[in-house]
C-alpha cells in the first residue's frame, strides 16, 4: 500500500466521488479520478512507495492533488530541483541588468582572483548554466575530494575545473554553487531576499519563517524541524544546486510559471525569453532528458516537447507546453534513494500525459 507519514532529511550528499439518487444511472467516473486511480496504480505495480504526492494541472484545472502519508502543507526537500529556481532568479536578474550570460567568472568574482586559473576565470555565466563550466562532475565520485566539506566552497569550487570550459557536458553541483555565488554578488542581497521579492512572493510560496542553517552535520537538526528551509555555505551563500526545502504546490506553482511564459495573473514575473531559452536544448546531456537548458532537463512527454526540474530521489516539475500541462511529484528520501526520477518521468511519459490531447 501507499506509504506512510515522513520526517524530511537532510541527506548530506552534493546529492471525492458523489453520490446519485437510487435508480438513476450511475454516473460515468470523471476523467481526474480515473487518472488519479491510474496514477496510484502504477506507483503501486513499480513498487514507488516513498511517493508523497502527485499534482496534475490541467488547463489551469488541479486535475489531481493526491498525497500518500503526508499533507499539503509539508515542505520536503527537492534536491536539485533547487538549481532550476536558481535559474529563474538568474533569468530575473539577467532582465534587470544585473548579469549577462557572457559574463565570465574573473568579472563575476573578483574577490576569487587568486582561486582562479586563466582559464576558469574565462568561464562564462552561460557554462555554468549549461553545465558546460568544465566543473567537476557530479556523477563521478572519483573526479576528487569533496568540495562542500572545504571552509571555503567558492574556491573549492573554481578549484574543482578539471576540463576546459565548453568542451562537454558534465553534471556539477559545484559548478550550480557558482551561479547562486554570481548571483548574490550581483544583487548585493543574499539569495533567499532576492528570491522572496523577485519569485517566491509572486508565486505564493511561504518563505517565513525561513531556516537558513550551515549545510553540515550539526545544521541537520535545525533543516529537519524547519518547514521551509535553503542551507548556506560557511561563507553565508545559500547552496545554488540543492537543499531548498518547498511544498508540491510550490513545485506545481513553479511549473505553472513557466508555462504560462513567466506570468501569475497576468503579471509578468520572469522574462518571456528566459523560459524560453532555459527550457530549450542548448546541449545533448544523458539524464532524465535527452538535452540541458539553463539549468532545466529538455525532453519529451508522449511526443510532445516536455521540459523537466529533477532532484535527487524523484522530486520532479515538468511541464508539457502543447497540452497545457504541469505535473509536480515529491517523494520521501531516506538515507538512500529508492526511486529515480525517470521512474517519474515514465509515469508521466506513458500515464499522465496520454490523458490529455495536444
Amino acid at each position: 500500500m501507499r506509504g506512510s507519514a515522513v520526517v524530511p532529511v537532510l541527506v548530506l550528499v552534493a546529492t471525492s466521488v458523489g453520490g446519485c439518487s437510487a435508480g438513476a444511472p450511475a454516473p460515468e467516473p470523471s476523467p481526474a479520478v480515473d487518472l488519479r486511480s491510474e496514477i496510484s496504480a502504477h506507483l503501486d505495480e513499480s513498487a514507488m512507495d516513498d511517493v508523497r504526492a502527485v499534482l496534475v494541472i490541467a488547463d489551469d484545472r488541479t486535475v489531481v492533488e493526491q498525497y500518500y502519508g503526508t499533507t499539503a502543507d509539508e515542505y520536503r526537500n527537492v534536491f536539485s530541483v533547487t538549481k532550476s529556481v536558481m535559474s529563474t532568479l538568474v533569468g530575473i536578474a539577467v532582465d534587470e541588468g544585473l548579469l549577462a550570460l557572457d559574463d565570465s567568472l574573473g568579472v563575476l568574482l573578483p574577490d576569487y582572483a587568486g582561486a582562479m586559473t586563466a582559464e576558469v576565470a574565462g568561464t562564462t555565466l552561460e557554462q555554468l548554466l549549461t553545465m558546460t563550466g568544465g566543473f567537476r562532475d557530479t556523477m563521478n565520485p572519483s573526479a576528487g575530494a569533496d568540495v562542500f566539506e572545504q571552509a571555503d566552497w567558492v574556491a573549492a569550487c573554481l578549484g574543482s575545473a578539471n576540463r576546459p570550459a565548453g568542451e562537454r557536458f558534465a553534471y556539477s553541483d559545484p559548478g550550480a554553487h557558482l551561479v547562486a555565488a554570481v548571483l548574490a554578488r550581483a544583487t548585493g542581497r543574499s539569495v533567499l531576499h532576492y528570491a522572496r521579492e523577485k519569485l517566491f512572493g509572486p508565486i505564493g510560496t511561504d518563505t517565513d519563517p525561513a531556516a537558513e542553517p550551515r549545510f553540515a552535520p550539526a545544521g541537520i537538526a535545525e533543516y529537519e524541524a524547519a518547514d521551509f528551509a535553503w542551507p548556506v555555505d560557511p561563507q553565508g551563500i545559500h547552496v545554488g544546486g540543492f537543499g531548498l526545502k518547498l511544498r508540491p504546490r510550490d513545485l506545481a506553482a513553479l511549473g505553472s510559471l513557466y508555462l504560462h511564459g513567466g506570468t501569475v495573473d497576468g503579471e509578468q514575473v520572469v522574462p518571456e525569453v528566459w523560459v524560453l531559452d532555459a527550457t530549450s536544448m542548448h546541449v545533448p546531456a544523458r539524464g532524465p532528458g535527452e538535452g540541458y537548458g539553463y539549468l532545466w532537463w529538455v525532453g519529451e512527454a508522449d511526443g510532445s516537447a516536455a521540459y523537466m526540474a529533477v532532484g535527487y530521489g524523484g522530486q520532479l516539475v515538468e511541464v508539457v507546453p502543447d497540452r497545457d500541462l504541469v505535473v509536480a511529484v515529491s517523494t520521501h528520501v531516506g538515507l538512500h534513494a529508492t526511486i529515480d526520477a525517470t521512474q517519474l518521468i515514465y509515469l508521466v511519459d506513458s500515464v499522465i500525459a496520454p490523458a490529455f490531447t495536444p
